[in-house]
């Protein structure tokens, strides 16, 4: 028999190596397809990733609570069938109601001249007055009725007030006077040497500023608590013209 042929089957083809560069190459290309499909995996996961950071931002309102409107009224109809969203009002302005009848001069802080009357606060008695000098002061408490007319202030001692009928730069009161009953209410006032009032207001204290023609006069208006009378403390400055 021949020797080149198997003992048993048929004969086998010659088996061959592959060429080295050939396996080289087809190792580096499977390994850039690999590398290659990683990449592409890499760079969805990023984007989609950055899609939803984007759309978080844009959804998510700024810290601190979430984001209001100015609150609006229910929507009304106006004549012509229209409906309409009405703003809400602005609050509510709160201001201090003026005392009656008191006039502006009432919360200067100094004291303005001949002849003013205000009600509280009273403006503090001055430690100096230009052009001015202090000659007296004095403390008086009359009693006031409600049924009683005019009734002028006391002078020093409860004599009479120290006013003239001529020389009315010759001399200048100051005047601070209140209530001793916190519920009465009085008309506070100036007279001239023939009676007639000037300035009025009422209340419970307050303040005159007076040339020497003119002494202050009160009537007791009545008091909350049904009381009839009231004294009120009255404290004068009297000055003169300084040399």
């Amino acid at each position: 028999m021949d020797s080149d042929v198997p003992e048993h089957g048929e004969p086998q083809p010659a088996r061959h190596d592959p060429d080295p560069r050939t396996r080289t190459i087809w190792i580096l290309g499977t390994a850039v397809v690999v590398l290659a499909g990683v990449l592409i995996v890499v760079l969805s996961l990023f984007l989609l990733r950055s899609r939803d950071a984007d759309s978080e931002a844009t959804s998510t309102p700024p810290a601190g609570g979430e984001a209001t409107s100015a609150p609006t009224l229910p929507s009304t109809t106006d004549s012509a069938g229209e409906a309409t969203r009405q703003s809400a009002p602005p609050p509510p302005t709160t201001s201090v109601p003026a005392e009656e009848d008191a006039p502006p001069e009432r919360n200067r802080p100094e004291w303005p001249g001949p002849n003013f009357v205000g009600l509280t606060p009273s403006p503090e008695f001055p430690t100096s007055l230009p052009q001015w000098t202090m000659t007296r002061s004095w403390t008086v408490l009359p009693r006031y009725f409600d049924d009683s007319p005019w009734t002028e202030a006391p002078g020093p001692d409860y004599g009479a007030f120290p006013a003239t009928m001529n020389g009315c730069d010759s001399s200048r009161f100051l005047v601070r006077w209140r209530a001793v009953n916190d519920t009465s209410r009085l008309v506070a006032t100036y007279v001239d040497a023939v009676g007639t009032p000037g300035m009025q207001v009422t209340g419970n204290a307050g303040w005159m500023d007076l040339d020497q023609c003119h002494t202050p006069a009160f009537r007791l208006l009545g008091a909350t608590d049904g009381s009839t009378l009231t004294d009120v403390t009255i404290a004068v400055q009297h000055y003169m013209p300084a040399p």
